[in-house]
């Protein structure tokens, strides 16, 4: 039987209890990175480079990239996009080559190197992950981007709503405590998850920055039926392999 746990912030990963490469990662930022990849993928991009270091991106702008950029919340001033589903949704991103880099999920994503396989995840596509996690029948490690290495309230949501979708029958074990964890406060708030997560620290954060306007996108479920991975640096469209 395969395994499923959850890391609760990024540098949890080094400590993960899944030995070797031989698993799944799959990273969330539900508000907002993760949530606009895939929003990005399913508008037909090209491709997408996560990029860590901000002064890179002038780089990738001189060669024709679109930049998809913040830094505690707000748009870069050189970005073409803050990092927000609800610009990309409106759009026409079709077949561009995008540069993302944001604050947390950027960050996330830079840290699972030792994932045989790197997906992203987010409440507009999870349907989608999780029949793609059943197929791929592999090991599995969540890892919630969180807020500045720190626990985020919506990412565990996410972490829980995936553990409850897999742990339903005998394929995976979750007998990890965050597993647990995460699958209890996915319980409470599942029936109204909005709701539940309004008096989060970041729900509140992009709200009173007057960026809260894609928030309600970032929880709706299935909106997208794709699933982007990383591989070699670019994410891509897992579901074209």
């Amino acid at each position: 039987m395969s395994t499923i746990e959850v890391c609760l912030v990024p540098e949890l990963y080094q400590y993960r209890k899944t030995a070797g490469n031989n698993h799944i990662a799959v990273v969330v930022d539900i508000l907002r990175a993760t949530t606009t990849i895939v929003i990005a993928v399913a508008q037909g991009v090209q491709k997408i480079i996560p990029v860590t270091d901000m002064n890179k991106l002038s780089e990738f702008k001189k060669n024709g990239y679109l930049i998809v950029s913040e830094r505690d919340g707000l748009q870069s001033d050189f970005a073409d996009f803050g990092n927000s589903p609800l610009q990309l949704i409106n759009a026409n991103i079709k077949n561009a080559a995008i540069a993302i880099s944001t604050t947390n999920g950027t960050r996330a994503l830079s840290v699972v190197n030792a994932a045989d396989k790197i997906l992203i995840g987010a409440f507009v596509n999870i349907s989608a992950l999780c029949s793609t996690l059943r197929t791929l029948n592999q090991n599995i490690v969540i890892v919630c981007s969180g807020w500045k290495y720190r626990f985020s309230l919506e990412d565990t949501l996410f972490a829980g709503a995936v553990c409850e979708n897999l742990t339903g029958d005998n394929q995976f074990a979750g007998n990890d405590d965050s597993v647990i964890a995460s699958m209890e406060l996915w319980k409470q708030a599942k029936n109204d998850l909005l709701n539940y997560v309004s008096s989060s620290e970041h729900y509140q954060r992009l709200y009173s920055l007057g960026v809260g306007e894609s928030v309600p996108y970032c929880f709706e479920l299935d909106s997208y039926p794709v699933v982007p991975v990383l591989e070699g640096g670019t994410i891509l469209n897992y579901s074209h392999h």
